[in-house]
Formats: structure tokens, sequence, C-alpha cells
């Protein structure tokens, strides 16, 4: 495996115990920081939602070339999760730290 300059290692699937050479990826420091998990102390279990205090509705924000995009409101969190993925995926491809939706 060689890399270019200025690419990291990634660990495709997230576990950091698995070093086999087909979990492994070059990566950019961007796509990484795309590829991160939702922070578990959290009580939305998904990542790039929020609850509106206002609203009370569900706010998706994704970030995207070091700025934050503003996605909308919706009602429920699993609409707000499928809208997340789908515009991580259409910015990041195969790199995006996608939801996985209950």
């Amino acid at each position: 495996m060689e890399a270019a300059f200025g690419s990291i290692v990634d660990h495709k699937f997230g576990n950091l115990l698995d070093a086999r050479r087909e979990s492994l990826r070059f990566i950019s420091q961007s796509g990484n920081n795309a590829n991160i998990r939702k922070p578990k102390d959290r009580d939305i279990p998904y990542k790039g939602v929020f609850r509106n205090k206002r609203t009370k509705k569900y706010e998706v924000h994704v970030g995207f070339a070091g700025k934050p995009i503003y996605l909308g409101l919706y009602e429920t969190v699993e609409q707000a999760a499928k809208v997340y993925n789908r515009y991580a995926f259409m910015f990041y491809g195969e790199e995006a730290g996608l939801n996985h939706i209950k």
C-alpha cells in the first residue's frame, strides 16, 4: 500500500481493532472527518440531526468545505436522518459516515 502525500490511513468500517488491508484505505483529512460517528452522549441517535427547541421539529445540518449547510426542519427524527444521509452521501460519497436508521 502506497499513500499519496497528505493522505492518512482510515479504518473503512470504524473498527480500530481491525487492521487487515481490506479494511484500511488512504483518505484525505476532510474525508476522514466526514467518516466520524455520532457522539454517544446525545439524546438523538443520529448524526447531523438536532431538536429545534422553538419549533419542536428536527433540524438537519451537514458540514461541507468547512462550513455547515442547513438542510431544513422535519417532523420526525427518521425523516431528518434520511435527509442527512442523502446529502452526506452526495457530498462525500462512500467516505460519508451515514446514519443507520432504525
